[in-house]
């Protein structure tokens, strides 16, 4: 079995290759493309001028309030206009914070300016906003551990895009890899090698095992290699970024974007040997390699529409989204890897089983 797995993966080294190449080349002109696009912005004078017209946009819905004859006495509306001018006082400090890049101030005040504002909503002067509660609680945030804000969220530097990566593309980097190369290892256009293998003192279970751990392999170390060379990348383009930097749960608390990295490299390994399973299986049972990629993607699509159903908290295929697990659901990343690791162990006992039936002829 230890010269069939050394033979598979020296006869797929230059695929690797390329699927690696391709796809950093491809992921990487997105996000260079994406810094690039927003380097000549000035976000520091855009910022300045939202905090300009937030000022004024408070200062009208006060006096619409007011005008309105919707306030109850002299004292409240006393109260209303003194809240008004510290809101004013706080975005002033926070354009000349801004101006001078310090941005602790700028936070600081960005803070007791979102706090005054959220006593308005609740007297109803100002409609009420969830995205005012969800900034606050990361500015709370950001302040606490001593983070600067990113500006804008989706910078481009080497620790947010590989948090972005992480969200939106986790699934399908990990599933197209192991398709690919398990339509290579056990498509038919490959049978004319297991012939000639079979033919040596070697059992077809020695010859399954090699070609699926080959594919594990080599399919793990694609995807540590997309997922490192992004990020080389973009840190050498735009900065290193903050590992620190809080990611949200769904109920309002932060994590660090290194625990979503950890999370994500420890869910990989087993989440790429459940694909692996998959689609080594898929492959077993359909003869062409064409058939085998076309049924591999359509599978592929309709696992990652299940994980956006309920029903998808009951799949194992959840640990390929890794951020959902972790910001959306209760469950810790090690009862997921769990499923994985069992539903894994069953497909590929399945796969294996189909294979030793298998006519080659």
């Amino acid at each position: 079995m230890r010269l069939q797995l050394q033979y598979e993966l020296r006869n797929h080294r230059k695929q690797t290759v390329c699927t690696v190449v391709i796809l950093t080349v491809l992921i990487c002109g997105y996000y260079l493309y994406l810094g690039l696009l927003r380097s000549p912005v000035d976000y520091g004078q855009l910022a300045r001028m939202e905090y300009k017209k937030k000022a004024e946009e408070l200062e009208g819905a006060v006096r619409e309030y007011i005008s309105a004859e919707m306030v109850k006495d002299d004292r409240e509306k006393q109260e209303i206009y003194e809240n008004l001018e510290k809101q004013q006082g706080y975005l002033s400090v926070m354009i000349a914070a801004n101006a001078k890049n310090d941005w602790r101030t700028e936070l600081q005040n960005a803070i007791l300016q979102e706090k005054e504002e959220l006593k308005l909503q609740n007297m109803g002067v100002l409609s009420a906003s969830a995205a005012l509660e969800k900034n606050l609680a990361l500015h709370l945030y950001l302040l606490e551990h001593d983070i600067q804000p990113q500006i804008p969220p989706n910078v481009s530097n080497g620790s947010n895009v590989l948090k972005m990566l992480i969200e939106k593309a986790y699934f399908f980097i990990l599933f197209f890899v192991t398709a690919f190369f398990s339509v290579l290892s056990f498509s038919a256009d490959n049978y004319g090698d297991m012939k000639f293998i079979l033919q040596q003192p070697v059992s077809r279970k020695a010859v399954f095992g090699a070609k699926f751990v080959a594919v594990y392999i080599q399919s793990l170390a694609a995807a540590a290699s997309i997922f490192f060379l992004v990020f080389v990348c973009n840190y050498l383009c735009f900065g290193y970024g903050d590992f620190r930097y809080p990611v949200r749960c769904m109920d309002g608390t932060f994590f660090p974007v290194s625990t979503l990295v950890g999370a994500s490299v420890i869910s990989g390994i087993f989440t790429v040997f459940l694909f692996t399973a998959f689609s080594v299986s898929l492959c077993v049972v359909i003869r062409s390699g064409i058939a085998g990629i076309i049924t591999a993607t359509g599978a592929g699509g309709a696992i990652f529409l299940l994980q956006k159903t309920t029903i998808s908290r009951l799949l194992p295929f959840i640990s390929a989204d890794i951020f959902a697990v972790l910001t959306e659901t209760e469950y810790t990343v090690y009862q997921v890897l769990a499923g994985s690791i069992l539903c894994g162990i069953l497909i590929m006992l399945a796969g294996g089983c189909g294979f030793l039936k298998r006519d080659l002829a």
